[in-house]
């Protein structure tokens, strides 16, 4: 199929050689580096919905840069998040880029990757192309005339482990676009509708090998009727092709607004009187700025200037001298690179500020910046910074609480010391609505302050202050974390399940939490994971996971005793398909439990001795592990009824297996044992959790496996995990 190049330029700040507020001497060993990004595309974009195509791109796009050792070295999440320019030590990079909308199954949304790889010296700053592609996988369905008058109703359903869509009479040209997860190289397809007779015609398939950045039209053609089966038939072709690419689009960054020596205005200026700096402000746009406005009320009362807000773009040259007679002054915004783009330098002087904001007090200058990318004002982009500024006299000065700092039942509070003099130095908390405070001894590094406040109670508000002999500083307030339990973490509740399946909840719908592979081996007539009565840490019950090959008429496969957090959807021929986790939004700081592992040599293998590094023979491994996830999640349509999960598990031909890496995966903690636990007694274990990301999680998942390459069908007959009283731990 004919292919027509459709480029995207996705310009950062500015592509080629733009300085930024800091020295553009080169270091030894170092280079700087700037980023241009393509994309291609197959949807072809006008106007305005062209535009809004290319805010939802540029607010999704992400930028990784990795080093020879494959360590990423940095990540920038948006484009206006990537700097003009970047200072790499010299060595070899691969640059890696997303951009879209990653859902797992879409007839509209879709993602595009690009990979490239670089290396920095120190000779000179070098430009980084990267060309992105489209990441999908496509799908769409031709049902000829004849097959759509002989099957009424029809629908085709294609998906993969992430998800599914629904083709249908009523959308005869879509195409679906579908993520495919790790290791994941197949669509399944499944016809079904009502015949001409009134039975219901059903067919299913697989469309193997499939590739990113490819379409597969299933065409259905009818056949005629089986007199053998009093049937209709159909046969499906599956045609494969390129996509084609149209038309062209610029996505590009709103302005960036910086400032050097203060921040780049992400805290507030907290000075004393006559303490000011000469403040720099650079805006940078990868077009020509419409406008540029600075305003504050301090304009008129602190400044002695005529009006409360000025566009540089606008104003006459009287009004441009009067700023400059005050210390205000703007570098004619110069073309900085061959497409258009721009810098402009705002300085307010030293002497202007220490003379206009000489009494205490709080104030506020913000710079608003738009870019010229279109002569529909509408379509421009526009970037705000807002300068607060505050002058005191005070001693010491309450931080913020950041979020790693505040727990469920502790926090860190912190401070600085403003002037030396200060005496007598605390930091002091309060539950909200209390009268009483609490003081803390501060541990004191410099003019920095902090204290670790324990004993406190989960979703509650605190407030908190810095305080010394001279002076009390504002409050600041923070609020402890949730502290949610571990539903039926002592294996107490059981229910069995239609399909004669022991199941580790209370029961089915609302009442599942945990679930295990019992419906699977239940096909074979055996349940892997029991309750346990004859062997507890407390209460009346624990959990016994045992690995065995289960065989039943001459059907047979191992089988891992496991136990996890979700639910067992499906099972295709002797495989699972399995919904990982369930909503949590705590935060806990690990897991913790009571073990006893029995450990057998590995007697069953997937392939020649030898399987994803077990060894025929060695000791079976247990493991448990904890995940936790941020709010994406995979659909999975089962028999018409849909099931949204954090993941989405097909151990068949390991489709989609869980890892660890999965950037979804926001906090992620395991323990092994490589050989059976000491003794016949409970062990006590926990399992830290290391979280990659400052945000609450959405869902957790627990696993709990008797044999570590159970997702293998590989392990050890007899391996046996038991489990009792396990809870997660916060602090």
């Amino acid at each position: 199929m004919k292919k027509l190049i459709y480029n995207i330029a996705l310009v950062g700040l500015l592509a080629g050689g733009l300085t930024s507020c800091q020295s553009d001497k080169l270091g030894e060993g170092q280079g700087k580096v700037t980023f241009t990004l393509s994309l291609d595309d197959d949807v072809k974009l006008y106007s305005r919905a062209a535009a809004e195509n290319s805010e939802e791109l540029a607010k999704n796009c992400t930028i990784y840069v990795y080093n020879s050792a494959e360590t990423l070295v940095r990540k920038y999440h948006g484009i206006d998040e990537v700097p003009a320019e970047i200072w790499l030590v010299s060595d070899n990079y691969r640059a890696e880029a997303w951009a879209g909308k990653k859902t797992a199954a879409s007839f509209t949304d879709k993602y595009y990757r690009g990979v490239q790889p670089f290396t920095v010296s120190n000779e000179g700053t070098q430009t980084v192309a990267i060309n992105c592609t489209v990441a999908n996988t496509v799908a769409s369905v031709n049902m000829t005339p004849e097959a759509a008058a002989m099957l009424a109703d029809y629908t085709v359903t294609i998906g993969n482990a992430k998800g599914s869509l629904d083709f249908d009479a009523t959308n005869t040209d879509a195409k679906g676009y579908y993520m495919m997860g790790n290791n994941e190289t197949s669509l399944t397809w499944t016809l079904t509708g009502t015949q001409p007779n009134g039975t219901i015609y059903s067919q299913e398939g697989t469309i193997d090998n499939v590739k990113a950045a490819t379409e597969y039209r299933l065409t259905f053609k009818y056949n005629g009727v089986d007199t053998e089966i009093g049937g209709a038939m159909f046969t499906v072709t599956v045609d494969e092709s390129t996509i084609d690419i149209e038309d062209n689009i610029t996505i590009m960054a709103a302005p960036r607004i910086t400032c050097s020596g203060y921040n780049d205005f992400k805290e507030p200026v907290v000075l004393e009187k006559n303490q000011f700096r000469q403040a720099v402000i650079y805006v940078s746009s990868p077009t020509q700025l419409s406008a540029l406005k600075i305003s504050s009320e301090a304009f008129t009362t602190k400044f002695g200037l005529s009006y409360n807000s000025y566009n540089f773009n606008l104003m006459d040259e009287s009004a441009k001298a009067e700023l400059a007679a005050k210390g205000i002054t703007l570098t004619d915004a110069t073309p900085a690179d061959a497409n258009g783009g721009s810098l402009a330098k705002l300085i307010f002087t030293k002497d202007l500020l220490n003379s206009s904001l000489n009494e205490n007090g709080e104030y506020t200058i913000t710079i608003e910046a738009t870019d010229a990318r279109s002569t529909d004002a509408s379509l421009c982009k526009t970037s705000t910074a807002v300068w607060n500024i505050e002058v005191t006299d005070a001693y010491l000065m309450t931080s913020d609480a950041a979020f790693a700092d505040v727990k469920q039942y502790s926090a860190t509070i912190r401070g600085t010391i403003l002037k030396d003099a200060a005496t007598g130095i605390k930091l002091q908390y309060i539950e909200d609505g209390g009268s009483v405070w609490n003081d803390v001894e501060p541990t004191i590094e410099g003019t920095a302050l902090s204290a670790k406040l324990t004993g406190l109670t989960p979703l509650t508000t605190y407030r908190f202050r810095a305080i010394c002999n001279e002076y009390t500083a504002k409050e600041k307030t923070f609020t402890t974390g949730s502290a949610m339990p571990l539903t039926n973490g002592g294996f107490e509740d059981w229910f069995t399940d239609s399909d004669d399946a022991l199941v580790p909840s209370a029961g089915s719908g609302s009442n599942l939490f945990w679930d295990c592979g019992n419906h699977g081996s239940i096909t074979l007539n055996v349940n892997i994971t029991n309750p346990e009565t004859s062997f507890v840490h407390g209460g009346s019950k624990s959990i016994k996971m045992s690995s065995k090959y289960v065989n039943l008429a001459g059907i047979g496969k191992f089988a891992a005793g496991n136990a996890f957090i979700g639910q067992y959807l499906a099972t295709n021929g002797t495989d699972g398909i399995l919904g990982f986790g369930r909503p949590f939004t705590s935060r806990p700081k690990a897991l913790r439990g009571y073990c006893r592992y029995i450990s057998k040599a590995i007697d069953n293998i997937t392939n020649d001795g030898k399987s994803n590094g077990a060894v025929k023979g060695e000791n079976d491994r247990g493991i448990v592990y904890v995940a936790m996830f941020d709010g994406t999640t995979d659909t999975y349509t089962y028999k018409g009824n849909p099931y949204t999960w954090p993941m989405v598990i097909r151990t068949k031909n390991k489709e989609r297996l869980f890892s660890k890496t999965d950037e979804r995966v926001i906090g992620y903690g395991e323990i092994i044992w490589t050989e059976s636990t000491a003794g016949e007694n409970w062990i006590q274990f926990e399992v830290p959790i290391t979280y990659n990301r400052d945000v609450n999680p959405s869902a957790m998942l627990i696993v709990c496996s008797a044999s570590y390459w159970g997702d293998f069908f590989t392990g050890g007959d007899g391996s046996t995990l038991y489990l009792d009283d396990l809870e997660l731990v916060y602090e």
